[in-house]
């Protein structure tokens, strides 16, 4: 395995078990409609914050690789505010679960 590939797959080996276990929660939650289309939402925002993140450093290792250093591989405004609004998703999932198997009505 070439070292480009590395942080790619520790990206992965780390967000895709975080994304699956994110998903258990959410979906063994007890969630009003509200709160279920809100931890949808960040889910998605994580997931694409974990795809992209791992395709921005598959990309920039194979740029490296090739001897291009003349290029500027610093990430638009837009991925950073993606990539920071997902791994905050990832904090945000068990505290906006963890009240939810006690908060039914009746």
């Amino acid at each position: 395995m070439r070292p480009r590939h590395l942080v790619t797959l520790a990206v992965l080996v780390i967000g895709v078990p975080a994304l699956v276990w994110d998903l258990w929660l959410s979906i063994r939650a007890d969630l009003s409609i509200t709160t279920a289309f809100a931890v949808g939402f960040l889910w998605v925002l994580a997931a694409a914050a974990v795809l992209t993140f791992a395709a921005f450093t598959r990309e920039a290792g194979k740029h490296r690789e090739f001897g291009h250093q003349e290029g500027s591989w610093k990430p638009l405004p837009s991925l950073l505010l993606l990539w920071i609004g997902g791994f905050t998703a990832f904090v945000v999932f068990p505290f906006m679960l963890s009240g939810a198997g006690g908060t039914s009505a009746g």
